[in-house]
């Protein structure tokens, strides 16, 4: 899929520079169409750019009438050195404000993540990160494309990040064996939860949760789950009130046949009824 066609907030995996180069002058040109201004961040944003405007971008001259911002990973995600998952939160919040204000609108994202997954103080931090950010994505008018180096990137945790994005372009790497995305005004859980991912997807949850404050969960598209899986949305309610929305027959059975403290506190409730009572 080309960058054009691409909204919201999208995980970009690549393995040529001009495979990344072509998607990110797709993404920020129809950025640009539609009137947001434009984020471009990269571990060395002065050479990609450079790239950038080999393949026809006029950098030079966005940058100068105000519509294109340029920053480094550094500076964007490693403020005193280390990453701070909610200040980044709230500092995209306030660009997306701040272009609001100038008149544009939205904001246009295009960053090249691959350096943040090799940093100590964001790899086990970073893939909850994601998913709020797909969650502000649902709330605020911006899109983002996170690009990641197939060929530097830890396959494992770049299968995660994958399945935090709403969207997805680029190669295909490992696939995790859940994904977890959010909509206007619940998550989506599909794939397959079981112990080897339980953990991940209960710290997923619990993060999301400290934004939402509550979490329905939409489960339509949950293929399976074992009970270290359907611990882990039990756990997840400690965090914020859960309500599984379109859990299927099966998983209702597996349900009530486990005895789990915590399980009367999490309502299943019919797959429309994101606020309603449980069925």
């Amino acid at each position: 899929m080309e960058g054009g066609a691409l909204r919201g907030h999208v995980s970009l995996t690549y393995r040529t520079e001009d495979e990344r180069r072509r998607a990110m002058v797709g993404f920020l040109t129809a950025g640009l169409e539609r009137g947001e201004r434009l984020l471009y961040v990269a571990a060395d944003p002065d050479r990609d750019l450079r790239a950038l405007e080999a393949g026809a971008f006029r950098v030079a001259d966005f940058v100068r009438e105000g519509r294109l911002a340029v920053a480094s990973t550094a500076e964007a995600y490693f403020r005193g050195g280390a990453f701070d998952a909610d200040a980044r939160v709230r500092a995209f919040a306030e660009e997306v404000d701040g272009a609001m204000r100038a008149g544009f609108s939205g904001l246009c994202i295009a960053a090249d993540a691959t350096a943040i997954l090799e940093h100590p103080t964001a790899r086990d931090t970073w893939t909850a990160y994601e998913l709020r950010a797909d969650l502000l994505a649902t709330r605020l008018p911006f899109a983002a494309l996170c690009a990641y180096d197939e060929r530097r990137s830890d396959p494992r945790l770049l299968a995660e990040v994958d399945a935090v994005h709403r969207h997805r372009s680029g190669g295909s790497p490992k696939a995790a064996p859940f994904r977890l995305h959010a909509e206007a005004d619940r998550l989506v859980l599909e794939g397959e939860v079981d112990l080897t991912c339980a953990d991940r997807v209960r710290e997923l949850l619990a993060s999301a949760g400290r934004d939402l404050g509550r979490l329905p969960v939409d489960i339509s598209g949950l293929a399976f789950a074992d009970v270290a899986g359907i611990r882990a949305l039990v756990a997840a309610s400690r965090q914020a009130p859960v309500q599984l929305l379109g859990a299927s027959p099966t998983f209702r059975r597996a349900w009530a046949a486990l005895d789990c403290d915590g399980l009367d506190t999490i309502r299943l409730a019919d797959r429309e009824a994101s606020g309603g009572e449980a069925t």
